[in-house]
């Protein structure tokens, strides 16, 4: 556990260096997901514009979701750009599922989790992995290259940060 509150410690730090990554989620919130087994994703369908319309979408989200056959989604308050929204974790989801979600309700990056524990922020809108999380070496990998359909894999995010090293 001391390991996982190092790595909720360093990826607070790196989100509030890089200047597209918000502080989303709260330190105690992160060390907990990391944690966490299996595969998930977490997006909003809220967007910069009335509550109601916000709810509306969030709604609409939700059925989507049922929609692939998950049944079970756990709420959370997150927070993008200085504004608190409603997101969802969903278990189990299919990244590709998450990424057209992500895309339909136009958001600006979705979290993912795969299967070999690398936790990354996809933000579709630059086509890069904002922050990507090594779950082994502890360390963050910034605007790691990605093809707006397939998670990025622990070798691709070893790869950038020592690609990266080299380049220092």
């Amino acid at each position: 556990m001391e390991r996982v509150a190092l790595l909720a410690r360093r990826v607070i730090a790196s989100l509030r260096r890089s200047s597209l990554a918000r502080r989303a989620l709260r330190q105690k919130e992160l060390a907990a997901l990391i944690s966490q087994p299996g595969t998930f994703g977490i997006l909003s369908a809220y967007r910069p514009r009335p509550k109601s319309l916000n709810q509306e979408a969030n709604r609409s989200l939700l059925m989507d979701i049922q929609g692939l056959g998950i049944r079970r989604v756990e709420p959370f308050k997150s927070a993008w750009e200085g504004a608190v929204e409603k997101s969802v974790l969903v278990r189990g989801i299919p990244a590709r599922d998450l990424f057209d979600l992500g895309e339909k309700y136009d958001q600006d990056a979705v979290i993912y989790k795969g299967s070999d524990g690398v936790i990354g922020m996809y933000n579709r809108r630059r086509g890069v992995v904002t922050v990507a999380l090594d779950p082994e070496d502890l360390g963050p990998a910034f605007d790691v290259p990605w093809d707006k359909r397939t998670p990025v894999s622990l070798r691709d995010v070893r790869h950038h940060l020592s690609s990266a090293a080299e380049a220092a």
